[in-house]
């Protein structure tokens, strides 16, 4: 018996001993997890690039010209340390607390040799941090470039060029002085390689509407002041080229518009900035922010850039805009003449990209997909550092904003019809909107 009592005593002796190894065990194997999931949040939140400035970049505006730092890029797949020069870049933006830059890239601290490297578009040296100071979400300007980029691929145009003759970008963080500035998207500049041009090439041309005058509206001959030559040199040979297409708008009859405009300007392209800029409802380019692109010196491509109004906010992220609001493109000259002679070319090319483009789901697809590449620690940070002082809006209004808008523009586009169209297809969008008037 007393033997037995012994027996039962070392088992359960060694079975203490042996649940408190596993329990020990199973500890540290925790510990060891956990540790290995925080790396894995610490390495997830470090995604997002940073570019660390070292120097003075204090009361910098437009005109105080560029300023000499040094630079270091740091991601997962590139690490560099270079000289850099910048300069504050945009007009109303210039004299935002957070301000956008130009950037280029230098060799060494003489400032002369270039130093070109591949952050996504191939080898290049110049870039713009863009501040996105009224869009709280970084996310308007490169969702709504990326939609457009999908219309122009679908019509062919500025293939071969970066994002079909729109802008990309990233979102990455800035540090001045080791010190967190902000969180920029690193964009590509408006510059030749936007569009795959030859600055040597005097047919190579790009003109960017600079306001609201006249002149913008194609009303008036063009001038260096209005339009900034941003390809090209500037000189009245490359004045002269632009003020024919000018020429033509502003006195053609309306015959000899709709029998000619393709000597002067691409049609498609012309059409696509009309229905984009209205469905968007891209407020800030009716008439400013409106490039126009040539590259044989005879047809011009209009096209669009700047895009912090796109669906439904104002140019100060201060307000929104009425999802029913219906921008007046008739005040552009050359929309008002595109409008009076293809209007019926113009509704058609709408309910054909809202079978496949513009639809709601593509359109939030494209804001959540660049919304979701911003690291969380990353916004937290920015609004740490900059408080309530950015304006602008969340994704939601951007998605509720456009869900609410595509039916009010569908009644708007079926409008423009003048004559009546033959429905082949009783699913599409232009069907149920022309045949069905109870959805009207």
């Amino acid at each position: 018996m007393n033997r037995s009592i012994k027996l039962i005593f070392i088992f359960i002796l060694i079975a203490t001993i042996y649940s408190a190894f596993l329990i020990s065990s199973s500890l540290k194997i925790g510990k060891v997890y956990r540790k290995i999931e925080q790396k894995e949040i610490i390495e997830k939140k470090q995604e997002i690039p940073r570019i660390y400035f070292t120097g003075d970049i204090t009361n910098m505006y437009k005109e105080t010209g560029e300023r000499q730092i040094k630079i270091k890029y740091k991601s997962k797949n590139n690490t560099f340390e270079k000289y850099a020069t910048l300069k504050v870049q945009g007009n109303s933006s210039a004299y935002y607390e957070k301000k956008n830059y130009i950037i280029k890239f230098f060799n060494d601290e003489t400032y002369l040799k270039k130093f070109k490297v591949n952050l996504g578009w191939g080898n290049e040296s110049k870039y713009v941090l863009k501040a996105n100071w009224i869009d709280k979400t970084h996310t308007r300007n490169i969702a709504s470039a990326n939609i457009i980029s999908q219309v122009q691929k679908k019509y062919n145009l500025f293939m071969g060029t970066p994002n079909n003759g729109m802008i990309d970008g990233y979102p990455v963080e800035v540090y001045v002085n080791n010190n967190f500035h902000g969180l920029y998207t690193l964009n590509i500049p408006k510059d030749e390689w936007l569009f795959n041009m030859d600055d040597k090439n005097p047919n190579h041309i790009m003109f960017a509407s600079e306001g609201w005058k006249p002149t913008n509206m194609f009303m008036e001959e063009a001038n260096f002041y209005d339009w900034e030559c941003q390809v090209g040199e500037q000189t009245d040979e490359t004045l002269k080229k632009f003020n024919r297409l000018m020429d033509f708008i502003i006195n053609s009859t309306d015959k000899e518009f709709k029998k000619n405009i393709h000597n002067y300007i691409n049609i498609d392209a012309a059409i696509n900035y009309y229905v984009l800029t209205q469905t968007l409802h891209i407020a800030d380019n009716v008439g400013k922010n409106l490039l126009m692109i040539t590259y044989d010196g005879k047809i011009w491509y209009p096209s669009l850039y700047d895009l912090d109004t796109a669906f439904g906010t104002y140019f100060n992220g201060e307000e929104e805009s009425s999802f029913d609001s219906i921008l007046n493109m008739d005040s552009n000259n050359l929309f008002k003449r595109l409008n009076d002679n293809f209007s019926n070319e113009i509704a058609d090319r709408y309910f054909e990209l809202r079978e496949d483009i513009l639809t709601e789901k593509n359109i939030n697809n494209e804001i959540d997909n660049f919304y979701n590449s911003i690291s969380k620690d990353s916004l937290k940070k920015e609004k740490n550092k900059w408080g309530e002082n950015i304006p602008g809006f969340d994704v939601n209004q951007m998605k509720t904003f456009m869900k609410n808008r595509l039916p009010v523009i569908d009644n708007y586009m079926k409008a423009k019809y003048t004559k009546a169209k033959i429905c082949t297809n009783n699913n599409s969008t232009y069907c149920n909107q022309f045949n069905n008037k109870e959805k009207l």
